[in-house]
């Protein structure tokens, strides 16, 4: 027959056989964990980057279009009030090189006579009805 120890020492053998076999089994999933985080932190960075390229682009895109909407708007307001662009400008350089002559220039608006009203025309006196002139002469 077997002796006791020999199977005690059989058993702790395999027992740590098995610590050890789970122990490179672990850390042999920690490291897969590890990899497979880092490699979503780069995917995730570079999307960040891809979509902040993105946005930039579409913010390009949306001032250069809204500033074209102006130019469209200001040359139809042009065309309504019959004002040239170039005509504009140079109102504007004027306006601004010499401001004090144009206070100078302005002068009280003269004052209009006041507007007549209409006369309101006076309705004319009702003539009483013939009962109501007939009941009163013969009353007296």
């Amino acid at each position: 027959m077997s002796n006791g120890n020999q199977v005690t020492s059989t058993l702790a053998e395999v027992v740590e056989s098995g610590k050890e076999k789970a122990a490179e089994l672990g850390a042999a999933t920690l490291e897969k964990a590890r990899k497979a985080a880092s490699t979503v932190k780069k995917a995730a960075k570079s999307a960040e980057k891809i979509v902040k390229k993105k946005v930039a682009s579409a913010k390009q895109k949306l001032s250069a279009a809204s500033a074209d909407a102006r130019k469209q708007a200001q040359t139809l307001k042009d065309k309504v009030t019959g004002k040239k662009a170039a005509g504009k400008t140079v109102a504007k350089k004027a306006a601004k090189k010499a401001p004090a002559k144009k206070a100078a220039a302005r002068k009280p608006a003269a004052k209009k006579a006041p507007a007549k009203k209409a006369v309101a025309k006076k309705a004319p006196a009702k003539k009483a009805p013939a009962k109501k002139a007939a009941r009163k002469a013969t009353k007296k």
